[in-house]
């Protein structure tokens, strides 16, 4: 589990969570993107007071080598890797 305080946002309404990290500033400089997405779990009492985690279930790696990769690792299936 993914330690997450202040990402997970609001998780009484709805406790999956999705991130993408791209370099939104500069479209010239892009050399990939990461996503990952989960479910957001608060801490019982007795644990940390207001603490999130988060179940990270699936990421993608996107990027380009000499084609386009896309790398997808699911909690349950593993890692697969497609070239395009």
């Amino acid at each position: 589990m993914l330690a997450a305080d202040g990402i997970c946002g609001v998780i009484h309404e709805s406790p999956s969570i999705a991130r993408t990290a791209t370099p939104y500033d500069d479209p010239s400089a892009w050399s990939g993107e990461a996503k990952l997405s989960g479910t957001a779990i608060e801490l019982e009492p007795g644990g940390q007071p207001g603490g999130t985690y988060c179940d990270v279930t699936d990421v993608v790696l996107t990027y380009l080598d000499d084609r386009l990769i896309i790398e997808h690792w699911n909690k349950n299936i593993g890692s697969v890797r497609h070239e395009r």
